[in-house]
């Protein structure tokens, strides 16, 4: 089957790369993809990183409506940035939490 996009939440290549070693199996990946014309597209650091994205969603099922990043960088917009810190409403365990 012929494809020439591929979109995943997780990118492969987790760490910046300034070189691919056919030695490596990500960087075999890439360039696989790169010879066959695919384009990958992985949003996983936008949306955690974007104000209402998945991370505020998780804090949602909390009950927690407000939080803020934990790390932020000058060009980020207000609220944006990696992580989130907030408070939880009431005290819970951590068997609560993840039932």
């Amino acid at each position: 089957k012929k494809a020439n996009a591929i979109v995943s939440y997780h990118p492969t290549p987790f760490r910046k790369s300034n070189r691919f070693d056919r030695s490596d199996v990500t960087a075999r990946i890439v360039l696989a993809l790169a010879k066959h014309d695919v384009a990958v597209y992985s949003p996983h650091v936008c949306l955690d990183c974007a104000v209402g994205g998945i991370n505020d969603w998780i804090l949602q099922a909390f009950g927690i409506t407000s939080s803020l990043p934990i790390t932020v960088r000058p060009v980020d917009a207000d609220g944006t940035g990696i992580g989130r810190k907030a408070a939880l409403p009431t005290e819970m365990t951590v068997k609560e939490a993840v039932e």
